[in-house]
């Protein structure tokens, strides 16, 4: 699986993970992506983001961000579902 993080004005980011099935099947894209960021130093602020999924990409959007770590720090989970 392979990540892209793309924002006006600044450079893609790119990343990756290997995903092995014990057996053979396909990965489903959800439609369902949580985002935690503004990390306060103890919790996070968790939203649900908005995804389009098409093929094998989806594609959100978080909104406007300013630039720096703090606030922007934090993570964003997409799931899939293993189809047998």
């Amino acid at each position: 699986i392979e990540a892209k993080l793309m924002a006006d004005g600044f450079e893609t980011y790119t990343s990756s993970v290997k995903v092995n099935l014990k057996e053979a099947g396909e990965i489903s894209l959800d439609e369902a992506l949580t985002w935690y960021h503004n990390f306060d130093g103890e919790n996070y602020t968790i939203d649900d983001v908005d995804v389009d999924v098409l093929e094998n990409t989806i594609t959100f959007n978080l909104g406007d961000i300013e630039p720096g770590y703090a606030p922007n720090d934090g993570y964003v989970i997409f799931y899939v579902s293993v189809i047998e």
